[in-house]
């Protein structure tokens, strides 16, 4: 064997190692290129908030209205608070209105105090009570609120009335409709300006729908109280992210 072969097999081997070694080089650089080259500068997003609105006449009515009364023991004011109460409700259901469509918003007993005597001790007790009494038919909404006011007599009160619609699934739609195709002519208008077109929806939140009261509506007369139902009003905002192309 020649003197010259191992050191021409270690330089074959130097060369293999060399060559494997371009290689392994070559192959962990490829996802850096596949990045670069999938990378493009001129690819953006672009963020918008649209805005929505939907009305309808509102077809509920929900009143706030109770008893209060005053005794000169807790007793007494109790007793009296309960009658009245129960007159009340008896109005209530002969005008149609379901034990499910009344609601006891507040139950309440306190001292009275007269505070130009020098008695430590109340002088009577008042006692009250408020129900919420949804009016599916709003049209009979003014004599629910007469029928209940003449049962309770002097004990009677009224808070407030409150007007709604019964399905808000349909309004909502509507506003929301709306929002969004606020929102997307939004996009592509800033699209257009920087010299773009609006690519697909990446995302899209809806902040919380809210209802408003009364908004216009004619003047509307109820059997003996006078009530304006007006329009119900559903807002909707979106915030909406496009790509650009």
């Amino acid at each position: 064997m020649s003197a010259f072969a191992p050191i021409s097999r270690s330089i074959g081997q130097l060369a293999s190692l060399a060559a494997m070694t371009v290689a392994l080089v070559a192959a962990g650089s490829s996802p850096a290129s596949a990045a670069t080259q999938t990378s493009d500068p001129g690819r953006g997003t672009v963020s918008v908030t649209g805005h929505g609105q939907a009305s309808a006449p509102a077809d509920v009515a929900v009143v706030s209205a109770g008893v209060e009364v005053t005794g000169a023991a807790v007793a007494d004011a109790v007793a009296a608070q309960n009658k009245a109460a129960a007159a009340m409700l008896a109005a209530i259901h002969k005008h149609g209105i379901a034990d499910r469509d009344i609601q006891t918003l507040s139950l309440t007993l306190s001292p009275v105090y007269d505070y130009e005597s020098s008695s430590q001790k109340p002088a009577s007790y008042q006692a009250g009570q408020s129900f919420a009494i949804k009016v599916r038919d709003i049209s009979k909404a003014g004599s629910v609120i007469q029928a209940a006011m003449e049962a309770a007599g002097d004990a009677g009160r009224i808070n407030g009335v409150h007007f709604d619609v019964a399905d808000h699934s349909a309004l909502n739609k509507k506003a929301r409709d709306e929002a969004f195709r606020d929102a997307q002519s939004k996009a592509e208008q800033y699209a257009g300006l920087s010299g773009k077109t609006l690519g697909g929806l990446l995302s899209v939140s809806e902040a919380d729908s809210s209802g408003a009261g009364p908004a216009s509506n004619d003047y509307a007369r109820m059997a003996d109280v006078p009530l304006k139902p007006g329009v119900v009003t559903s807002d909707v905002t979106v915030d909406v992210t496009y790509a650009v192309n």
